[in-house]
């Protein structure tokens, strides 16, 4: 759970630092790789949560897949 934690901080860091780079020159590659970073960051956090209800389950299930599929 620990190194699950430090690897989400990790990679919000390295998006953190590719944002900033993109405020100082904006270009379509480099928006399109931040906002598909944001997705797979999305991805591993709903993989954190431990739903108890079927419905929370399949809510999970579908943030986690909807994530990757979105990051593509």
């Amino acid at each position: 759970m620990q190194s699950v934690l430090l690897d989400i901080l990790i990679l919000g860091l390295l998006i953190l630092l590719f944002a900033v780079i993109y405020r100082k020159r904006a270009t379509t590659r480099l928006r399109f790789w931040v906002i598909g970073w944001l997705f797979v960051v999305m991805h591993f956090v709903a993989l954190l949560f431990t739903p108890v209800t079927p419905l929370a389950d399949h809510l999970v299930s579908s943030v986690t897949l909807f994530g990757l599929i979105l990051s593509g």
